[in-house]
């Protein structure tokens, strides 16, 4: 080819800096290209080894703060503060029981490891003691009850079984004493309480008699230490939910090593439904929740690069009508992605649910560079050589295309928040790095192409670049124009009062999302949630104190800590035991006698009779309560005497030897409690005292709320009462209400911080005021018409989407910069001043831009599609401000 004349003194001063650039990288284009490859097979090499996946919002904050010291100082001294939960939901909690048993077995044998999995407090842990977690008032009726019932205890203990039970009450009515046993006493509360455990025991021989198992002994009505059957388990209020706690070996080791915990559990789970159908079971909290956002946010981010560079490579086919060239340009932007995420491991050394998505944006971005390039390429190289064809592109188009890869993400790293800064220098250095290789890497391959065969054979013979018809006909009919751009900017501004913000981390995830779904359940239990703040103590009088005082503030529903088995007063209780020591130490319950039904039968018709005298004698408001014990005794009556004594004896005997084991255990109990010592840190089950007891002898305290920390106005309140009582508190509730506080600020600096460096970096291209105050329209009207239409789309801004704002002010400003200055070099050179090439490389810029963002709106995550629904909107504005206000407003006030 023939060179063409000498290029004139270029426009903008930044235009021969990358012109030389240009030249020197298509002056030996094979070197260019093998250079550039050779780094990208390093960079991908080392990324694969270091790159590492950050999900909890901890490293997302200033290492500073104070909250995040302390919850690194406890996890230090404590282990792992997070734990993964199971939640088993059924509607029988013996089902359930059943279930975790089975789980936690599994697990146990499963190739994940774990410190901890315990769905309850094993009260035999603290048998002996159970004496000391009774109140002194308790202890002192249980005094009484053994000294008033003396002579009833040691007889049936020489002569254990139902009958002499049975004797036993009926001697009490014929001595005409007011049982405290089976307190008949009809005129007190406890006279009361003796009808009910009466009453108790009738219905369980006569359930016995029926056929059925007796599920419980009359026992635990007589000493007060009968056992809860759900005693020691994590269960909602409602009973329907067992929570498991998970702590896996790995806990703390990153995203990776969370997710393969879930994933067991998952399995593991999936495995038990055939054999209970009847029982639902999910994992959630905070590393549950942390892992599936990022499993959402890694599957979204791989359909949504390959949707954009699928659309990207076919909008380019279809705008310049060849296929090699597109696809170099892509090949090129692949390229430089690549380095990118190698300089990224290098520099910042992890991706975060932030910064994961940006591949997909720079696809979107930085494609604009290469476009810009070729069309301007394709228009000017006729009669040129390749490389000066190429570097008289740069001089005059590549000023306005380094506007935007300086500004659209760098600017975020001004803000105060780690995570937005970290994410404004991954896609800002992405953006960065594949600006350079559009300047290098980009001119020399179409060098290549150009000088190959491929090329010649490709090569379309570009005519004169004529003018834009789109920017002309909008130019002409700048009247109407005008008008409507004015009319929609004052609709805009009306509406976007009313776009409303959604604080809720929860409503960022994917709908469906198996962890989301049971936090919300847990949440419509009216549970406490599963997330608590944390604070500490010295002892445990300070952590006594705390926990009262936390335990006053009306948004705390709980405290938890190692005091939870750690029973008060236990100087006075064990002072009152001694006194009860001399009355159980010397009973020897005797062997099991086999039952006698006929005895059992006579012993049953004899207490009808003596209650049938007590019924008469009772008073008015108590007689009917007595008369309907009578009416038991009398049904059971019947029903022994249709029995007959040895089918009495039969049935009677799995339950008389219950009746006889459990005093027998409670004898024990007794003995052992009596004689027991006080409940200390260092004797609760050993689970607590990992969890709660650090290394260094500190009691770690944890505060549940009662209301919803979800929701804005639940976690300011929760934040600031707990406060109130100390400043030093942290935990996942103070670190995402933090955390939300300094992204609300982050993203407002951010906007900010982009409009002055915009209008700054405008200014430094085009120098002249009239062209500035021109060059910022489009992003201007462009972000003021995308945030009014937002109310018409139902879409709020929330903590994931704000930050769209400062992104669509870079790519709406790149917009105008370049229409701008085409129309300036126009009036210094000549020709069109729309010309058809930069109207239409500026049209294929925004319909790829539109196409990067757009490809978000395939994500799962929500708060990632409503960040792509208002980039792709802002793209749109952004678009249409450039393309038909900007050059009604050019031909209006350009001359």
């Amino acid at each position: 080819m023939t060179a063409g004349p000498s290029p004139p003194t270029p426009v903008f001063p930044i235009g021969r800096p990358l012109r030389w650039l240009v030249a020197l990288s298509s002056r030996r284009p094979a070197l260019t290209v093998t250079a550039w490859l050779a780094v990208a097979v390093v960079m991908l090499a080392w990324a694969f080894v270091a790159l590492r996946f950050e999900t909890s919002m901890l490293r997302l904050l200033s290492p500073t703060a104070r909250y995040v010291t302390l919850y690194e100082q406890y996890s230090r001294n404590f282990g792992e503060l997070d734990d993964v939960m199971i939640i088993v939901e059924s509607g029988d909690v013996r089902r359930s029981v059943a279930f975790a048993d089975r789980l936690v077995g599994a697990l146990r044998r499963g190739p994940v490891r774990f410190h901890r999995l315990t769905y309850r407090v094993d009260p035999g842990h603290v048998a002996g003691q159970r004496l000391l977690y009774l109140t002194l008032d308790e202890l002192t009726s249980l005094q009484r009850t053994l000294i008033d019932q003396r002579d009833f205890i040691e007889r049936f203990a020489a002569r254990p079984g139902l009958t002499t039970l049975l004797a036993g009450i009926r001697q009490r009515i014929d001595a005409g004493i007011l049982l405290s046993l089976f307190d008949l006493g009809l005129d007190d509360d406890t006279g009361r309480q003796g009808l009910t455990v009466l009453g108790d025991l009738v219905g369980q021989l006569q359930a016995v008699a029926d056929g059925h198992d007796g599920d419980h002994s009359p026992w635990a009505g007589f000493w007060g230490l009968g056992r809860d059957r759900d005693e020691g388990l994590f269960l909602s209020d409602d009973k329907r939910l067992l929570f498991i706690f998970a702590d896996p070996l790995s806990g703390g080791g990153g995203f990776a090593a969370d997710r393969d915990a879930v994933e067991e559990i998952r399995r593991r789970i999936a495995e038990l439904r055939v054999e209970f159908p009847d029982v639902s079971a999910g994992v959630t909290g905070g590393p549950a929740l942390s892992a599936d956002e990022m499993t959402s946010a890694f599957h979204d981010s791989g359909i949504a690069t390959l949707v954009a560079a699928v659309l990207t490579l076919a909008v380019l086919v279809l705008a310049f009508r060849q296929v090699v060239k597109p696809l170099v340009m892509l090949g090129v932007l692949a390229t430089s992605v690549i380095v990118s995420i190698g300089v990224i491991t290098l520099t910042v050394g992890h991706l975060t649910i932030f910064s994961v998505m940006f591949i997909s944006m720079v696809v979107g971005l930085g494609i604009d560079y290469g476009i810009y390039l070729l069309y301007r390429y394709e228009a000017e190289r006729a009669g040129r050589d390749p490389r000066d064809a190429v570097a008289l592109v740069a001089e005059r188009s590549g000023p306005g295309i380094v506007l935007g890869g300086a500004v659209t993400f760098y600017v975020l790293m001004l803000t105060d928040f780690r995570g937005i800064r970290e994410f404004g220098f991954v896609a800002g250095t992405a953006l960065l790095i594949a600006l350079l290789a559009m300047l290098t890497l980009f001119p020399a391959a179409l060098v290549l192409v150009d000088a190959s065969r491929l090329g010649r054979h490709r090569d379309r013979r570009p005519g004169p670049d004529g003018e834009s018809r789109l920017l002309r006909f909008a130019a002409e009919r700048r009247g109407v124009v005008l008008t409507l751009a004015g009319v929609a900017a004052v609709l805009a501004a009306v509406t976007a009062r009313g776009v409303g913000f959604d604080y809720n981390l929860m409503n960022l995830q994917a709908p469906g999302t198996e962890s989301v779904r049971w936090e919300k359940r847990i949440i419509e239990s009216g549970t406490r949630s599963v997330f608590g703040a944390l604070d500490t103590a010295g002892s445990i009088a300070e952590l006594r104190a705390k926990a009262a005082a936390f335990r006053r503030l009306p948004s705390v529903a709980e405290v938890d800590s190692v005091t939870m088995l750690i029973p008060d007063d236990q100087p006075a209780k064990i002072d009152l035991l001694s006194g009860v020591r001399p009355l159980v130490s010397g009973l020897r319950v005797e062997p099991r006698r086999r039952l006698d039904g006929a005895e059992m039968v006579r012993e049953v018709e004899t207490l009808g009779r003596r209650l049938a005298f007590v019924a008469e004698q009772a008073p008015a408001d108590a007689g009917a309560e007595v008369r309907g014990l009578k009416a038991g005794v009398d049904r059971l009556r019947t029903t022994l005497a249709r029995l007959g004594p040895d089918e009495v004896a039969r049935r009677f005997t799995a339950f008389d030897a219950r009746v006889y084991d459990d005093f027998g255990e409670s004898v024990g109990a007794l003995q052992a409690g009596v004689a027991a010592g006080p409940i200390t840190p260092e004797n609760v089950p050993e689970e607590l005292r990992r969890k709660f007891v650090g290394r260094d002898g500190r009691y770690l305290l944890e505060i549940y709320p009662r209301v919803n920390t979800w929701e804005r106005a639940g976690a300011r309140r929760f934040v600031d009462e707990l406060r109130s009582v100390t400043p030093d508190v942290t935990g996942t509730p103070i670190i995402t209400h933090e955390a939300i506080a300094l992204m609300e600020s982050a993203y407002r600096e951010g906007t900010l911080y982009a409009f002055v460096c915009v209008g700054a970096l405008t200014a430094l291209v085009l120098r002249r005021p009239r062209a500035i105050l021109l060059g910022l329209v489009p992003f201007v009207l462009g972000t003021l018409w995308a945030v009014g239409s937002m109310p018409a789309l139902g879409l709020r801004f929330n903590l994931s989407n704000v930050w769209g704002l400062p992104l669509m002010i870079g790519a709406s400003a790149e917009y105008g910069i370049n229409l701008v200055m085409r129309f300036v070099e126009s009036r210094a050179h000549g020709g069109p001043a729309f010309p058809r090439s930069t109207g239409a490389a500026v049209f294929l810029s925004g319909l790829t831009t539109v196409v990067g963002f757009g490809s978000l709106l395939v994500a799962d995550h929500r708060g990632i599609w409503s960040l792509g629904l208002l980039l792709t909107l802002g793209s749109c504005t952004g678009l249409a401000a450039a393309l038909v206000v900007l050059p009604a407003l050019l031909r209006q006030f350009g001359r």
